[in-house]
């Protein structure tokens, strides 16, 4: 290995170095006919930078597909920086976007280390071609030198590595499964803090009309077109024939997100100054978006007047409530999964895109309690909300950093960075 090389990968003076292709042997041969009972491996199987697989995968593969053994090593060289990669304990037929290595040189287990190793991916990615479907050659990768110490310490450190990595999964494992249910508790809280925990029915079976039977009956119960105003928006290359426009910021789907609102990437558009006040934002308006995809149907925020003018465009309605108070109510109401269930009942739908109607969304049932219960119910949720957020946020950075720690343990053991003279699993500097 070059100087240059081992200054990139940090590579213990200890350890010797090889190309790549001269302690491997690629496999490229075809399966012509692939029975029912043969297993077949797609890139989408493969969990990015773990090894791991997912087998339930519904995936379509039936032409070009190479055969591989439960010990070679199949690493993906299409977006590599992906980091795909994977020991198999089963033989089947791969996508032709794996290259099939069978180790000659190199323990399994300790290869697909090194393949997954940040410097290895680094330097596979840099040789990338093709702009929408980056590609490594196997002419390059083959030539990439990498570490190759004995067998018997590739071993011993493949063992070590494999209870290491072991041990942080078990830790993904947990913080993943805290994120999920936080997110699911997130969507439970409106539901919960109007019925109670203990009362809360079973709304994912039943009407918006069934669900609103379930709340006390001083409560008022009335429709969206009663209290409100609905304002459409603006159609892009609406005023082509105008001479005397105005640049105006003006809101799209993109922007209206469920709950918040993304203000990161404002566009313009061009309207007559003369229909600037019709199509401008007010505070308290509610944002709901008309469709498109299923997950974008009736998803909203309120505007607080965060842009000044500022429009918003045709697929984004601007529900303008009578009383400004209500407006923060009325779009926790909407962000709940009853009335998503409601939205998507209501919609007209077709493969993948829904769409809503002004007149079906003005006839959306609103429950209004009293203005001091109301704002009680309002910071009570508003509080679990935020304690949920922070929870899943805190859950998602921690998977994060472990994640990263995971690879750095990975290069550092396949480098010869670990001492494992006594397994202390201790990061040593190079003299």
């Amino acid at each position: 290995m070059s100087n240059k090389e081992r200054d990139i990968y940090n590579i213990s003076t200890t350890f010797r170095d090889i190309k790549l292709k001269y302690g491997v042997e690629r496999k490229t041969e075809k399966i012509s006919e692939i029975g029912e009972d043969t297993t077949r491996l797609s890139l989408s199987m493969v969990e990015s930078k773990t090894g791991k697989v997912n087998l339930d995968s519904d995936v379509d593969l039936s032409t070009g597909l190479v055969r591989f053994g439960q010990e070679d090593v199949l690493f993906s060289k299409l977006r590599p920086y992906l980091a795909k990669a994977v020991n198999p304990d089963f033989s089947g037929a791969a996508s032709p976007e794996f290259l099939v290595l069978e180790p000659n040189k190199f323990e399994p287990r300790y290869l697909l280390y090194v393949l997954l190793s940040a410097p290895f991916i680094q330097r596979v990615d840099s040789s990338t071609y093709g702009a929408k479907m980056p590609r490594a050659s196997w002419e390059f990768i083959g030539n990439i030198r990498v570490p190759c110490p004995d067998i018997s310490v590739q071993r011993q450190l493949s063992n070590w590595i494999k209870g290491e990595v072991q041990k942080i999964d078990e830790t993904l494992e947990i913080l993943n499964e805290l994120s999920v249910k936080a997110e699911e508790y997130s969507t439970t809280i409106v539901t919960n803090s109007i019925h109670g925990k203990s009362s809360t029915p079973n709304s994912g079976n039943m009407s918006i009309h069934e669900w609103l039977n379930n709340v006390p009956s001083s409560w008022n119960v009335t429709k969206l077109k009663y209290i409100s105003d609905i304002q459409t928006g603006v159609t892009k290359g609406g005023f082509s024939n105008q001479e005397e426009k105005v640049s105006v910021p003006y809101l799209r789907v993109a922007n209206v997100q469920d709950g918040y609102l993304d203000l990161s990437d404002i566009k313009e558009i061009e309207i007559p100054p003369s229909d600037v006040d019709k199509y401008q934002l007010r505070p308290g308006d509610i944002l709901m978006n008309e469709g498109g995809d299923f997950d974008k149907l009736g998803r909203g925020a309120v505007w607080n007047g965060e842009i000044e003018p500022c429009v918003h465009q045709n697929h984004v309605f601007a529900v303008r409530p009578h009383n400004e108070d209500q407006s923060e109510w009325i779009s926790k109401l909407t962000e709940s999964p009853i009335y998503k269930h409601y939205f998507s009942m209501k919609s007209k739908q077709s493969t993948n895109l829904a769409s809503l109607s002004v007149s079906s969304l003005k006839e959306t049932p609103i429950v209004l309690p009293p203005r001091k219960k109301r704002q009680k119910l309002l910071k009570k949720i508003n509080n679990e909300e935020s304690n949920t957020a922070q929870i899943k946020e805190s859950a998602d950075l921690m998977m994060k950093v472990l994640m990263e720690k995971r690879q750095v343990l990975i290069t550092a053991a396949v480098t010869g960075q670990i001492d494992m003279s006594e397994e202390k699993g201790v990061i040593q500097a190079d003299d």
